[in-house]
């Protein structure tokens, strides 16, 4: 089937919508069985890393109902992930400076320490998927689903 969407792509006028939504599908399988097994031995889900990544980004740290907005999920879930991340002392939650009724999330020194480690193993382990694909065609693909998640949120 796979074969079948390269040889037609070449004329995109027999490409159809359910030949694209199964490559998506097993694309997203693939990447999500890859990304879950480099992740095991480190004892965080897809979710979490996501979670971990947003905070990586911000030094000041993150309110846990931004979090949630972030990761398209609800708060309950998101006081859930942070209880696990804590335990496992990723994780810090404290007062904001200025209004101590604002619950800030920041990485704690061992999650600053994991984040840019594990980045390098997902990208190492993730080279066999991208196999054949230029960095331009990486890209690309990831401004496309940067785009389709934009115009998604924008339809709500």
């Amino acid at each position: 089937m796979l074969n079948y969407l390269i040889s037609i792509a070449k004329d995109p006028s027999q490409l159809t919508t359910y030949h694209i939504g199964l490559a998506q599908t097993k694309a997203y399988r693939a990447l999500k069985r890859m990304t879950n097994e480099l992740l095991e031995p480190h004892g965080v889900s897809s979710v979490d890393w996501a979670l971990l990544g947003l905070l990586k980004e911000q030094d000041t740290g993150i309110r846990s109902m931004d979090l949630a907005e972030l990761l398209s999920v609800e708060q309950p879930f998101v006081t859930v992930l942070l209880k696990k991340l804590r335990a496992a002392d990723l994780v810090t939650v404290e007062n904001h400076a200025e209004d101590r009724r604002i619950k800030l999330v920041t990485l704690s020194d061992k999650g600053r320490e994991l984040v840019p480690q594990v980045e390098k193993q997902l990208q190492s382990g993730m080279r066999p998927l991208l196999a054949n694909l230029s960095i331009r065609e990486i890209l690309t693909y990831s401004k496309v689903i940067q785009t389709i998640a934009i115009n998604g949120e924008n339809k709500k």
